[in-house]
């Protein structure tokens, strides 16, 4: 993510010769016109670091890939160290700071070298530090600290700025030292001394220049340098990359030699800074767009709909909160948008001006806007209608005096209709050092997240995201901001940019604040982060509110849902479902039973917001209704006009604001006739779902200890099934629902007074019964039932085998004290004929009913006889004595089952996985068999909350519980030797696995 700060320098550097022996004046003047440096070598430089002449200019580039920790690698340097000078020295030079050099950190540009015996260093130091120019004098052998002074403040970049600098040697407090910007004496000090080395009683340095370069003879000196040289050499950032240039420099050692060095005769406009509570000409701008100036420079005139103009380095100090401005029109006028940073930055606030009489009448508007402080660039942007809108002669911002003034809040905004608590958000993935224009970009994902932070990424580096919703304060006033970030954030309001936490950097906490109006608000967040660590958490405080958390909303999308008597959302009704009166769709539709306070339940989920609920109905009365949402009533007496016939259908509908969350839903009759006729309900609200009624984690056996099952299997050739439901005597209504192959439900609503009710007309297929209490939401799976066609006893046939290849046809699997089970070519052999068909009893074995601990035998007890059990042996017989399910001594029972059906069943259902498929990827279930004294230990890792039911081979459910976690230990002691299916269910699909319990 980061490296630390750096420092990095660009060198000017003159390393003066100073003797008395060399007094001549010397001038040397280079444009680097003839593509060549001149009088100057490459000094210091370390590939792929260089210092040449590009288009007619010197241009020293460094980049990190060069630095290895010598000297040779600190700098992109150019030396000319052929000039001396022994009192006063000149030089000048045109310099411009490539667009990659750092705008926040310390930088040198020129330094002058200074000599004595055995030492040399530089004496003063012309460097740009956080975008100012600045000057450091060193005393004599630099033991002194160093004290730095501001020369320019904001100085420009991709600029060439003629620079002047003019040096008088003293050890006598009769030095100067004076700097010019752009023509302008930006810099002077007098009676000063400067300059390292020895001086003479005439206040001249010693030195010999015929000596060499810094020996103890040669005294002092100095020598031009250009170009970068970088002080911290170990902080700087990956891949960054360094460019200076420079132009028509100049060296002269004699007096008045401002003429002789000057770089340019023509000036450079530079931008001029301002205080931001002095008055501000309009004409002082930086840069501008369509506008024009008045024929005296004394205003900004002309002004059309889009131009505006640039004032940059205003300094706000500790805040400001109001602008006035001098302003004049002769038309209808316009708007003027005070922004920050550019012309689409932070709008801060605007003035709206109108017609004043004429163009030459100026009047003085005064406007509020957002608290902003230290150096900002400042835009006016003007709007409005075609033709020319007003001219602006002068502005002043206003300081911030009082505490959370807020004389003008922003207006509150309206909100979608359908708030719900959360906050879209969208992600993104890619490189920055700063926040992108992420407009621009293509999202990788976008959702709705329920807080502003990290919890929707995909990754740990290289991402950014957005965030866009609403906030609702409660009361008028100045509302604080925070955001801690890394790397950087900002936060916007109603499209103004109140916080700026933009950059690589750690967690940084930064805050702004803003003045609102009580009521919604847009919020906007935008975060990137690059390498490393990654933070990001809003909070804010106002008036009441302390520092919290900031509470966010979206606007939800509004769905649409219909739910009939037989699907998931419906939980129970008083009464019966019927298809006796043509119109209705679905299966049929509910009929309650006549009395005042019968009534139906749904149950739904949903985001806080309006909902519509409307029934298709039909009745032969007027008849009214109460709306009941969490036991509460939400609307009264709905009316349910009579539709003229039971086979005429009509629509009733409702508006109500529900809260966020799960909701249970009832329409109960407030008359004595009940409901009409119902045949389903549509629900519109914001992201409405429907939920099962059964709550898997709540276990009901005490309440449900008085039901019990009773079943009847269809005889061989009829269906004539049933399921029979016994109630405990009370005067409590119970919801029944009986589901088939775990296909469609069918709930009915009984009064268990009534003792039973049948299931009638069933045939063999396997059911699952569920009951549900209708005055509470407890309820539970009461049985698991399979079905099969009892076609009597039929006696083993000793002499052969019937087969049959179960995906074919249907037909009879019989077993014989005599054939043979051979596992590896899959053949039978029966009477000592070999057979080339397909073993149905291996085909079954795959199916979780049948499924054995060893290959080749549906072995459900080990009731040893003969030679067995098989164990994984290729040819042995198959003992009649053992208890498959089913089998009877030597009798087959109910054998004439569909065959197909029960070794396909459950390997073409898309809910429930193929047995093979779940020992691979899904729970697993051990030991097994399960002796005495042993847990059963199950795994469920990947699914979190689940339920694990247990059912023998009759299909009653026997044992149930919860397992949240990855693994549980169920204690099954209570059950007798015997085979037993486990089914593990966690609200998406079910698993089945089979354990053997020996005893």
């Amino acid at each position: 993510m980061k490296i630390s700060n750096y420092s990095f320098s660009i060198i000017f550097g003159i390393f003066l010769l100073f003797t008395n022996t060399s007094k001549a004046q010397i001038l040397v003047s280079h444009d680097f016109d003839n593509g060549n440096l001149g009088p100057f070598n490459v000094c210091t430089t370390q590939n792929p670091n260089y210092s040449k002449v590009v288009n007619g200019r010197l241009k020293t580039w460094w980049t990190s890939e060069g630095y290895n920790g010598t000297r040779m690698d600190k700098g992109a340097e150019a030396c000319g160290d052929q000039w001396t000078t022994y009192k006063e020295g000149w030089y000048g030079m045109n310099l411009e700071l490539g667009s990659d050099y750092p705008k926040n950190k310390k930088a040198g540009i020129a330094q002058i070298f200074g000599f004595i015996p055995g030492f040399w260093s530089w004496e003063s130091m012309l460097q740009v530090e956080n975008g100012d120019l600045t000057i450091i004098h060193r005393s004599n052998g630099g033991s002194s600290s160093n004290v730095e002074e501001v020369v320019y403040s904001n100085f420009p970049y991709e600029t060439e700025v003629p620079i002047v600098i003019h040096f008088i040697l003293s050890n006598q407090n009769k030095g100067e030292f004076e700097i010019w910007v752009n023509g302008v004496s930006e810099y002077r000090k007098t009676n000063i001394n400067f300059g390292f080395g020895n001086f003479d009683s005439n206040d001249v340095k010693i030195g010999n220049v015929d000596q060499d370069f810094g020996s103890e003879e040669a005294g002092s000196l100095t020598v031009l340098k250009m170009g970068q040289y970088n002080f911290q050499d170990s902080e700087y950032e990956t891949n960054e990359t360094r460019t200076v240039y420079y132009d028509n420099v100049s060296w002269y050692n004699g007096p008045n030699g401002y003429d002789i060095v000057n770089p340019s005769e023509d000036t450079v406009e530079l931008c001029e800074s301002h205080d931001a509570f002095s008055q501000i000409e309009a004409e002082d701008f930086c840069e501008q767009s369509g506008i024009q100036t008045g024929t005296t420079n004394s205003f900004v005139g002309w002004v059309n709909n889009g131009d505006w103009v640039q004032y940059k380095n205003i300094d706000f100090g500790s805040g400001a909160n109001s602008i006035e401005m001098s302003v004049s029109s002769g038309t209808s006028g316009g708007t003027i948008e005070i922004r920050q940073g550019s012309i689409s930055g932070t709008l801060l606030g605007t003035v709206e001006v109108t017609n004043t009489g004429s163009f030459t009448s100026w009047e003085t508007l005064t406007a509020n806007i957002s608290e902003v402080s230290e150096k900002q660039d400042i835009y006016l942007v003007f709007k409005g209608g075609s033709g020319y809108l007003l001219d602006v002669d002068w502005f002043q911002f206003s300081e911030d005096t009082t505490t959370n003034l807020c004389n003008s809040p922003l207006t509150d905004v309206t909100p979608p209709s359908n708030l719900a608590s959360g906050i879209s958000y969208v992600y993104y993935e890619g490189n920055w050092n700063s926040l992108p224009n992420f407009n621009s970009l293509s999202p990788i994902s976008t959702g709705i997240a329920s807080a502003i932070d990290l919890s929707n990424t995909q990754s740990q580096d290289n991402f950014g995201l957005t965030f866009d919703g609403y906030i609702n304060v409660p009361s008028n006033g100045s509302y604080t901001f925070y955001t801690t970030s890394d790397d950087g954030s900002t936060l916007w309001i109603d499209g103004i940019k109140v916080v700026d936490n933009d950059g690589l950097h750690g967690a940084r906490e930064e805050s702004g604040t803003v003045c609102l109006e009580a009521g919604y608000h847009e919020i906007e967040v935008q975060f990137f982060e690059r390498t490393g660590g990654n933070v990001l958490s809003v909070a804010y405080e106002g008036p009441g509110i302390s520092k919290q958390n900031v509470p966010t909303y979206y606007g939800a999308t509004n769905n649409t849902i219909i739910i009939q008597e037989d699907e998931t959302g419906f939980c129970s009704a008083e009464g019966t479902i019927d298809n006796n009166h043509t119109g209705h769709t679905g299966t049929g539709f509910i009929n309650t039973a006549n009395a005042n306070g019968n009534g139906i339940d749904w149950k739904l989920n949903g985001s806080a917001g309006s909902y519509t609920i409307t029934w298709r109905y039909a009745s032969t009365s007027n008849r009214s209704a109460n709306l009941i949402v969490d036991g509460s009533t939400v609307a009264s007496n709905i009316s349910f006009n009579t539709t003229g016939s039971w086979t005429t259908w009509e629509t009733e509908s409702i508006t109500v604001n529900l809260s966020d969350g799960i909701k249970d839903v009832r329409l109960e009759a407030t008359n004595n006739s009940g409901l009409g006729n119902i045949d389903y309900v549509q629900v519109t609200g914001p992201n409405v779902s429907v939920l099962s009624c059964t709550t898997i984690g709540e276990d009901c056996s005490d309440f449900f200890g008085g039901l019990s099952i009773t079943q009847t299997n269809p005889g061989c050739s009829n269906n004539n099934g049933q399921i029979i439901v016994n109630f405990e005597d009370s005067n409590v209504y119970t919801q029944i629902q009986l589901s088939i192959d775990g296909g469609n439900s069918y709930p009915i609503t009984v009064n268990d007074n009534i003792g039973s009710y049948s299931f009638t007309g069933l045939s063999n297929a396997e059911y699952q019964v569920a009951a549900r209490y209708a005055g509470g939401d407890c309820e539970y799976n009461v049985a698991h039932l399979i079905l099969i066609q009892d076609c009597g006893d039929i006696p083993l046939n000793p002499g052969g085998v019937s087969w049959h290849d179960s995906y074919e046809a249907n037909g009879f699997c019989w077993c014989s004290t005599n054939f043979d089970h051979n596992l590896g070519s899959k053949k039978v052999i029966v009477n000592g004929t070999q057979y080339s068909v397909v073993d149905i009893c291996d085909e079954l074995e795959k199916h979780p009913l049948f499924r054995s601990r060893n290959n080749g035998d549906n072995i459900y007890n080990d009731v040893q006889c003969g030679n067995g059990p098989i164990n994984d042996s290729n040819d042995e017989p198959l003992c009649p004595g053992r208890v498959d399910m089913g089998v009877e001594g030597c009798l087959v029972r109910g054998v004439h089952w569909d065959m197909e059906w029960l070794a396909s069943r459950d390997r073409f259902k898309t809910d429930n996985k193929f047995p093979e498929d779940v020992a691979k990827e899904s729970p697993t279930v051990y030991p097994n068999p399960l002796k005495e004294n042993s847990l059963l230990n199950i795994t469920v890792s990947g699914l979190g909350l689940a339920r694990v039911e247990v059912y023998n081979l009759a299909g009653l459910r026997i044992h149930s519980e919860n397992i949240n976690g990855k693994s549980a230990a169920l204690d099954l002691q209570h059950l007798n030797t015997g085979v037993y299916i486990i089914k593990i269910l966690d609200n998406k699909q079910s698993y089945f696995d089979k354990i053997s319990v020996q005893k």
